[in-house]
This record gives C-alpha cells, structure tokens and sequence, in this order.
C-alpha cells in the first residue's frame, strides 16, 4: 500500500517539486516502510503523527489500568500526551507495554 502510494504520488509529482507528507497514525513499521521509500526514491517527505490516533491508543492503555469513570485514567492520558508532544513518544510507548 505505501509502495502505491508512492507511485501514485510520482505519478502527480515527478519532478519532486511539491512538498510531500504523509499522515499515519503512528506505527512505526508504517513509518519506516514511508521513510524507504521515499529514500529509494530520493525524496523528503515530512511525517505527521495523527493525534486523534495518538490520544485514542493512550485512552485503550488507561482503560487497562482505571476504570471509566476514575479520574486517574484521565490524569494519566494527560500526562502521557503531554510526554509525547514533549518528544518522548518512544519512552511513552515503551511504559505502556
């Protein structure tokens, strides 16, 4: 699917002239087959991390350890967004699992 992606957007583009972005929800072998490929093609390509998504997969953890209606769970989701808008996505992700 990111391979056709690509192709298409060559297919729009192919003198590279427009700026190139690609909107994921934040896995990271999506991102990386993104980053492939846009180096096999020899194009930047800037990467935006859809927050809704974001926000959702810290809600599914807090569900894990509070129940609904716990104000815990939402101090928890607020403390964990703020840590991934602080560039600490991946230490985030890896105290959730």
């Amino acid at each position: 699917v990111i391979e056709a992606a690509f192709l298409e957007a060559e297919r729009r583009d192919p003198g590279h002239l427009r700026p190139w972005v690609a909107l994921v929800d934040g896995n990271n072998h999506q991102i990386n087959r993104i980053k492939t490929e846009a180096n096999k093609r020899g194009v930047d390509i800037t990467i935006v991390i859809d927050w809704i998504h974001v926000v959702e997969y810290l809600w599914g953890a807090a569900r894990c350890f509070f129940k609904e209606a716990d104000p815990k769970g939402e101090a928890f989701v607020a403390r964990k967004a703020q840590a991934v808008l602080e560039g600490k996505a991946g230490i985030v992700a890896g105290s959730l699992r």
